[in-house]
């Protein structure tokens, strides 16, 4: 009915600007990133935008379902590749040029202020990661132009609440060397963050079909920035 529908935009609504609210309390540029994307938000979840999930990291779900417009977590972030075996150089996804890249991180487990995310975790456990550095979201797409169209395209744009900027981030147990392994997984294209090769400083990131064998190019962890 309208005035159910009036009424539900209007507790999200209501239930972003608290988030704002209490982002106003935050500082320093992460503080102001949360709240430049929780303002996004609420227009968004007051225009009623909204979209509906149908894949997974195996394929197309029988029944669609709607993306979640709520926030459950927030985490200031680095996402890390840990490199082809226990002690390989780490490097962490960020903005090399125009492009997206596996880049050398600080000393340890540190992340540079050029390697941050903002991991906002929705309460249908779908990430929208935001780029603290230009106040993007990562972006999985498939190119409608240039030399391959219909390629999958990794990218930085505007924020909003679709489809293509969701994620997932499963726990897929150990890999061969006995590392805890996670995926990044595209929740519009279900294919995965993969780091190319050879391993260095640079390293392009791409999308790949998410593999079975615990690839040590797919593991992404989430590394705490604070």
């Amino acid at each position: 009915m309208p005035g159910q529908r009036r009424a539900f935009r209007g507790q999200i609504a209501a239930n972003w600007a608290h988030r704002v609210r209490r982002a106003h309390g935050a500082v320093g540029l992460a503080g102001l990133v949360v709240l430049a994307v929780l303002t996004l938000l609420t227009v968004l979840a007051v225009a009623g935008t909204v979209e509906f999930v149908f894949l997974t990291g195996d394929g197309p779900e029988r029944h669609p379902r709607p993306l979640s417009t709520s926030l459950a977590s927030q985490q200031l972030a680095g996402l890390a590749v840990l490199g082809p075996a226990n002690g390989s150089p780490h490097r962490l996804l960020a903005l090399s040029g125009q492009a997206l890249a596996f880049i050398k991180g600080g000393s340890g487990t540190s992340v540079l202020p050029s390697e941050q995310w903002q991991a906002d975790q929705m309460t249908d456990g779908s990430y929208i990661l935001v780029y603290v550095p230009n106040a993007t979201c990562l972006n999985a797409a498939r190119s409608a132009g240039g030399a391959s169209p219909g390629s999958p395209s990794l990218s930085l744009k505007a924020c909003n609440l679709r489809l293509a900027q969701r994620w997932s981030h499963p726990y897929l147990g150990k890999d061969a060397v006995g590392r805890d392994y996670w995926q990044l997984r595209s929740n519009a294209l279900g294919l995965c963050l993969s780091a190319g090769t050879p391993w260095r400083d640079g390293t392009p990131a791409r999308l790949a079909p998410c593999g079975p064998s615990h690839a040590w190019p797919q593991l992404v962890e989430f590394w705490s920035a604070y």
